[in-house]
Parts: C-alpha cells; structure tokens; sequence
C-alpha cells in the first residue's frame, strides 16, 4: 500500500502549541508528515527558515514520522518533488477557513493534490504566531504558548529499582519522542493489596541514586501523598492540574497491558494518553488501540522479588542492580 505523506507548509515564526497539536492529529491521518517551512521576502524573522527548521527538528528528532524542510517553490510543486499527496492544514478561525478553501480548491485543480483541514482545538483556537511574536516583543512569558514537553510516566513499587528498570528507562528516552521519563513511585498496587512494601522513604533512595546521573531522568512521589489504594487515573488527573504545560503518557510491560480493562476508568486514559509497552515474557495482550504503542524495548530475566530473594539467600546481586543500589541496600540490611 502507498504510504500517505502529507505537507504541513507555513512560515512557523514560531512553532507554536497549536501547530504542535495540528502535526500530532496528523499523524492519526498520515502515515508522514513533512513540515515545510516556506520562504517569505516580506515577513521579517528573527530567525532565518533553516534555524527554523533545526529547532522544529530536533523537536522531533526521535520521531521518524515527522521530517523538517525548506521550500521556496509554490506549496503544491514542493508537494509533488517530496511525493506528498495532501497538504495539512490546521485553521482557527472562519475566515482562515475561507481562505484555505480558495486555495484547496485551486491546488487541487491545478495538480489532483487533496488538502485535509483540521479546524483548531477549543484551547488553541487563539495561539497565533503573530500573537506569540507580539507577546515576546513586549517581554511576556510565551511558555504556555510553545510546544509542550512530553514526559512518560514509569509506575512501579521499584522494591527495588534494578538494571532491567533502567535498560527499558534509556530505551524509552532514546526510541521515543518523550522529552523526560519520570519514575513513578507506588505506595501499594491496587490489584496487589496483600503485597508487602518496602518504606517510601527507602524506594525513594534507592531511586534516587540509581538515576543521579542522568538527567532525563525524574522521580515522582506525588502517588505517596495520594489517597490509598490509588488508582492512575487520579495520579494522571492530579498531575495534569499540577503540571499543565505537560504532555503526560505512560510506560507499561504487557502483562499490565492485558489487564489493562480492569484499571480504574481506562477508556479515559487511553483516550487522552500514549500507551507505550514494553514487551514481557510469554505476554502478548490483545487490547488494541491508536494511542497504544508497542515497542522493542529490551527483555531482562530480572525482577525484584528475585532481587529480594536474593538477598534473603545472602546471594550477590552487583550483576542485577546499579552499584550505588547494592551498596545502600548492603548497608541498610534490606530484604534480610
């Protein structure tokens, strides 16, 4: 089958939020989206479409989807050089839609090529760049109006965190577009009531000297001050209201993702987040959605109750976690 490719031509002076979510709603339509950054004589920029289009790269760097280029051609011939057979539009207002009409109407005359309009969401409806230039001349702060940082959540009792929660952690912030993966520290597991756990307070030193050198690395705690047993769905409510310029999505192995229908409100979840799963022995859910993505992530023949077991057997354990890890648990008799 052919692949679909579409454009997504303007000046993106600069890339805003909106733009941001027009390329991601794309990306449900088209197999690819090229964003096209048009040359303009009569629009001033700071700057140049190549630093332009180096910034909105790297925002996608780790999408292999999503591409950046520059064009100085009509929209529809650049359109045809790079093989795309629709134009993406995204439009605000009535009068932005007229206009896109005109011009749909014309390119698809003059060349058979389709433009696909995707009107603005009800919170990005008044983001314009003209609108955030304007902002920034006068030294307002335009965070909430550029693109938002994308961080996943890995939940998890981490009693204690070892070499194979780190290995999926890395490949997480290396194959996918996240910008930060935070690891989410759980107090008690609804679905495992009966399970004993290990202090909050010695979770969170082991977590924390297992990532102190990684600085896409973040921990979470906000689950300890939640009301048990927590469900995610409170802690992705809780932490949108704290967080609002965040992008949250969430890291799953498939044994959580075949009982996924079993969490607390589910359909809201995988509607309103990216799924990503990492794989796990003998495991293969069937649950199938657009927003779950399986990934490759690597298999490791660890677990942390063989870690506590371990331990327990007077066993090493320097292979399984990070050095900094053993040695607090060596010096704390843990798990004896």
């Amino acid at each position: 089958m052919k692949k679909r490719i579409a454009i997504f031509p303007g000046s993106f002076n600069p890339f805003t939020r909106g733009h941001q979510r027009i390329v991601e709603r794309g990306l449900k339509l088209f197999d690819t989206i090229i964003i096209a950054i048009g040359r303009n004589s009569e629009k001033q920029a700071e700057q140049s479409e190549e630093e332009r289009a180096l910034q909105i790269a790297e925002l996608y760097s780790k999408n292999p989807r999503v591409s950046v280029q520059t064009y100085e051609t009509l929209t529809v011939d650049f359109a045809k050089q790079v093989g795309a057979d629709f134009i993406l539009r995204g439009v605000r207002t009535m009068k932005d839609f007229d206009y896109e009409l005109q011009m749909a109407d014309v390119n698809r005359l003059l060349t058979g090529i389709e433009t696909v309009v995707l009107f603005a969401e009800t919170d990005k409806v008044n983001i314009s760049s003209s609108l955030v230039r304007e902002l920034q001349a006068f030294g307002k702060d335009i965070t909430d109006f550029l693109p938002e940082m994308k961080v996943a959540l890995f939940g998890g009792s981490f009693d204690p965190i070892h070499n194979g929660h780190l290995a999926i952690a890395n490949y997480m912030v290396q194959a996918t577009n996240i910008d930060e993966l935070w690891f989410l520290l759980s107090p008690q597991n609804p679905l495992k009531t009966d399970k004993k756990q290990t202090s909050d307070q010695v979770r969170l030193a082991m977590l924390q000297r297992a990532i102190a050198n990684n600085s896409q690395f973040k921990i979470c705690d906000i689950e300890c001050s939640l009301p048990k047993p927590n469900y995610t769905i409170d802690t992705l409510h809780a932490l949108t209201k704290q967080y609002p310029d965040i992008q949250f999505s969430l890291v799953i192995g498939e044994d959580n993702l075949a009982v996924f229908t079993h969490w607390k409100d589910y359909q809201s979840i995988i509607e309103q987040h990216i799924i990503y799963v990492y794989p796990r022995h003998g495991e293969r859910a069937t649950f199938s959605h657009p927003n779950i993505v399986r990934t490759e992530a690597p298999l490791f023949d660890v677990s942390s109750t063989e870690i506590r077991q371990r331990c327990q057997q007077g066993r090493s354990i320097a292979h399984l976690v990070p050095h900094e890890v053993a040695t607090y648990i060596a010096q704390n008799k843990l798990y004896l």
